[in-house]
């Protein structure tokens, strides 16, 4: 009995070492993976380098008109890009950005390429983020609505026919997310897609939602690969809308 006892006693002892040792190497793998990703943030504060080998390949190549994609991963992700003849697709976008950030890099970004076109999606990693601090939501929405009609201002006012694309609803969250969520976030994204298309900006040309979504505001689980990403029968149903709209 003693023998047993003993056992489980030596047993208990080595687990509890090994889940301390494993939390532990854990947590700094954690530490170094956060501060690599601090100091990265100083050196490219706005997280938008678009001078990717890619991206210079088409730019030294091109000889067609240039549209540039520009927002945040949803549009990262638009792959096959649109096709349109006699036209070349860049695609400057960086996933996670939020309207701020795109705002802050629209001349590197889009000015600087002087294209005949620009399309945008922005805005739902404002709200995401807003609600995994525990910020307004509304009060990011208005912000976000801001910054995105300041985009317009500047790329209308550069000459550049501009093609918003409506905050695409994410679906609804995992359990996983839900501490860091919040209800509101679909009913902003419809708040603000709506003051979008009321947009009278001339050279601005503003794409209605395409997608259907659940009575809760959230989109369609068939066109969502994740909570926040799409699906390629999504990009199909966008790259139909936008080549339907767009007009030389």
């Amino acid at each position: 009995m003693f023998r047993h006892k003993g056992l489980f006693i030596t047993t208990t002892i080595t687990v509890v070492i090994g889940f301390l040792l494993l939390t532990s190497t854990a947590g700094l793998y954690l530490a170094r993976y956060y501060y690599k990703l601090y100091k990265s943030s100083t050196l490219n504060p706005l997280g938008l380098n678009t001078d990717s080998e890619t991206n210079l390949d088409l730019l030294r190549n091109h000889t067609n008109r240039l549209i540039i994609l520009y927002g945040d991963s949803r549009l990262h992700q638009w792959k096959p890009a649109p096709i349109l003849p006699g036209t070349t697709f860049l695609n400057t976008s960086k996933p996670g950005a939020t309207s701020t950030q795109l705002l802050l890099s629209l001349q590197n970004s889009v000015l600087r390429f002087k294209p005949d076109a620009v399309v945008i999606q922005a805005g739902i990693n404002d709200l995401v983020a807003a609600a995994a601090t525990a910020q307004s939501i509304p009060l990011q929405a208005d912000i976000t609505y801001r910054n995105l009609q300041e985009m317009a201002r500047i790329t209308t006012e550069s000459n550049i026919p501009t093609y918003f694309l409506p905050i695409i609803p994410p679906r609804a969250p995992s359990i996983a997310r839900l501490p860091l969520w919040d209800a509101d976030i679909p009913i902003q994204v419809s708040a603000i897609n709506l003051a979008l298309v009321q947009s009278t900006r001339s050279n601005l040309y503003v794409l209605p939602p395409p997608f259907p979504t659940t009575a809760a505001g959230y989109l369609s689980a068939e066109y969502a690969k994740d909570t926040l990403h799409l699906t390629p029968r999504a990009y199909s149903i966008l790259t139909k809308n936008l080549l339907d709209k767009i007009r030389f």
